[in-house]
């Protein structure tokens, strides 16, 4: 070996290193781009958040939730998603974002204002708990149609999306990762 390290994806392996203001070397460099700039909003009084990002911030530092940051940013819902909440999140995961046809995704995208229909179809005011094995719950989501939660011994469920990830932290609510975009209606 010639003393030379071989270049790695950054944040790869770098999640857990921290330099000596707290930050890691991922978190350092996804600052420095507008793209990849975490936002932040003031926790409440005592909140054991107050250094962790927003929902947008959050979403855009999950790789697997790239897609429907991005989407949030195309669609305007940065400001309210970055208002006080709280607000529980079921992102659609990129894999998710893949099984639409290229033709309703780029008419997603197209369209910012039927973006944000979709996009507000999973995102709910307040926080929602989980429900209990072999019971439903329903959540309102803020264009006003109703979700079900379910679950299973193995598996919760937002309608037909699995949930593939849960308890995203953000300062100001949580996100669920599921594996399907919800159309309403």
């Amino acid at each position: 070996m010639t003393g030379k390290r071989a270049r790695r994806p950054l944040g790869a392996t770098d999640a857990g290193r921290q330099d000596a203001g707290g930050k890691s070397p991922a978190r350092k460099a996804k600052g420095a781009s507008r793209r990849g700039a975490r936002q932040r909003v003031a926790p409440a009084a005592g909140s054991p958040y107050s250094d962790t990002p927003n929902l947008v911030g959050a979403a855009g530092g999950q790789e697997r939730l790239r897609t429907f940051a991005q989407a949030l940013r195309v669609a305007g819902l940065e400001e309210m998603l970055s208002e006080r909440g709280p607000y529980t999140i079921f992102a659609p995961t990129n894999r998710a974002f893949s099984k639409l046809s290229q033709e309703e995704y780029d008419g997603l995208l197209a369209d910012s204002d039927r973006l944000a229909r979709v996009l507000c179809h999973h995102v709910v005011p307040g926080r929602v708990r989980a429900p209990r094995p072999d019971k439903t719950r329903l959540a309102m989501p803020i264009d006003g149609a109703e979700l079900t939660l379910s679950a299973r011994a193995d598996r919760y469920q937002v309608d037909d999306a699995r949930i593939v990830r849960t308890n995203i932290r953000a300062s100001n609510g949580v996100i669920h990762a599921i594996d399907t975009v919800l159309l309403a209606g």
